[in-house]
């Protein structure tokens, strides 16, 4: 057995280049090649707190990505601290799986008190995935006709990796080479928010007997990697016909909801009165310290698939509902759920979108649109003839590299120059994405616009040509 294991009071001293040497070794290489592209070689984190993280070279580095929407309330905010330091001070048990758990218990009414209409019975996940894995296992389930094969989803649509959610994920590339879930034949993909397109599906896909082989449609109320906006009305339509036709409605909102999308709703599917069968949760409901989520249906729903003794124990996790867990996520849905704080983010999104679009209207050369909703924003740019290329080239390769390029200067310029750490989708490499703590302040928020216009000013073009010219070797591995 080898012994050269080190402690957890050892591991801030160890250096950076022997650290980045383990990561090589012993995480994802590849993965380190494409940090050191955009500069995050250099994110050697001494610690974190609300907006911003410190490195230890004494950089100080505003977060405008959340760790990707986790952290809605920033680095170790202190109602997460308390949380845990509660669990601690009481000895509260983490793992119960033989008997009733008190916060699971309590976890699920207080979501089941957040949520409309019948959405009253939660079933806990590690992840997002893990969630979605879970729904499409009760949809399924659920359905009494077994004519009911199909599955659909929307183009775009990000619902995880894992093989079950991985099947309803259109992202290009997450699921090549993979023996996905459910097989190819049965998810039937739609225009995204195409009302006309989900209508026909369902009259092609109806029988004679005027019932249909849908099982369930599969929603992101505003998308997670193009952040796209459904049109008006869309939500309450195909919840209406799939009620009339027996299709299970899940909308997933582990991205976008708690919060992230504004307009005063803890839910992004709340900007309609609408009510789907099933809702999936997680990311900010840890905190920013806990790995949890959380499937949420009707009791009715609920009993139709785990309903008896023989059946109430067909879906678990290990790691679900592990006390200090739930009781992070407890805390948290209080603190996000306040009206007054809610209210505040829809604030600060209303602010942070209207200095994008005046920084659009003073570089419409170099800002095509301003996308997405909330705390969750969008900036696609133009990047003059890196975009030409993309836009001429036959080889989808070669145009998802080209604007690659350049969105890849940009956030390494971001971080590099001006100390702001923003993040893009693979799916959509012309978009920036903009995902800051929910606590971010209006003077943090024109830290970040400041720091973006300076940028803008110093001549976009060199900004690419200095990218590209400065890290050559790398870009053509």
């Amino acid at each position: 057995m080898k012994n050269n294991m080190f402690r957890l009071e050892d591991v801030s001293s160890i250096p950076n280049s022997q650290i980045l040497d383990m990561y090589s070794s012993h995480i994802n290489p590849a993965l380190l090649d494409i940090f050191k592209l955009l500069g995050f070689r250099d994110l050697d984190v001494s610690h974190a707190k609300g907006v911003y993280i410190y490195l230890h070279s004494g950089r100080k580095i505003l977060d405008m990505t959340s760790g990707l929407g986790v952290l809605a309330l920033g680095h170790n905010h202190p109602v997460v601290i308390e949380a845990e330091k509660f669990c601690h001070k009481n000895d509260l048990i983490d793992m119960q799986k033989l008997g009733p758990n008190r916060l699971q218990s309590v976890l699920a009414y207080n979501l089941s008190q957040l949520l409309p209409g019948e959405l009253t019975v939660a079933t806990l996940s590690v992840s997002g995935a893990e969630a979605n894995e879970a729904a499409i296992k009760l949809v399924t389930k659920s359905q009494e006709d077994k004519r009911k094969k199909f599955i659909i989803r929307m183009e775009g649509a990000y619902h995880g990796k894992t093989h079950g959610a991985l099947s309803l994920t259109d992202s290009e590339g997450f699921g090549d080479g993979f023996l996905v879930g459910i097989p190819k034949e049965n998810i039937i993909t739609i225009p995204h928010g195409d009302l006309s397109a989900f209508k026909n599906i369902v009259n092609d896909h109806t029988f004679s007997d005027g019932k249909n082989d849908i099982i369930a449609i599969f929603v992101e109320p505003m998308g997670g990697q193009d952040l796209q906006i459904l049109p008006n009305g869309f939500l309450s339509e195909i919840c209406q016909i799939s009620k009339d036709n027996k299709i299970y409605t899940v909308f997933d909102e582990i991205k976008v909801g708690l919060g992230r999308a504004g307009q005063g709703n803890l839910f992004c599917f709340e900007k309609e009165n609408v009510v789907p069968d099933v809702v999936t949760i997680s990311k900010a409901l840890g905190g920013g310290k806990r790995a949890i989520g959380a499937m949420v249906t009707s009791n009715k729903l609920f009993k139709s698939a785990y309903g008896n003794r023989d059946n109430c124990a067909l879906h678990s996790s290990t790691f679900s509902g592990i006390g200090e867990s739930c009781a992070v996520a407890i805390e948290t849905l209080n603190y996000i759920s306040d009206k007054n704080f809610l209210k505040s983010v829809d604030d600060k999104a209303v602010f942070l979108k209207s200095e994008l679009v005046s920084l659009q209207r003073k570089y419409p050369k170099y800002i095509k649109s301003i996308k997405g909703e909330g705390l969750f924003l969008g900036i696609e740019f133009d990047f003059g003839w890196i975009s030409k290329v993309a836009s001429i080239s036959k080889s989808k390769k070669i145009s998802k590299m080209a604007n690659g390029l350049g969105i890849a200067a940009i956030v390494r310029s971001l971080f590099k120059d001006y100390d702001v750490l923003v993040h893009f989708s693979g799916s959509n490499p012309s978009v920036l994405h903009l995902m800051p703590p929910l606590i971010i302040s209006d003077s943090e928020i024109k830290l970040f616009i400041t720091a973006l216009r300076s940028m803008l000013n110093s001549s976009f073009e060199s900004t690419l040509l200095r990218f590209l010219t400065g890290n050559l070797k790398d870009v053509i591995r």
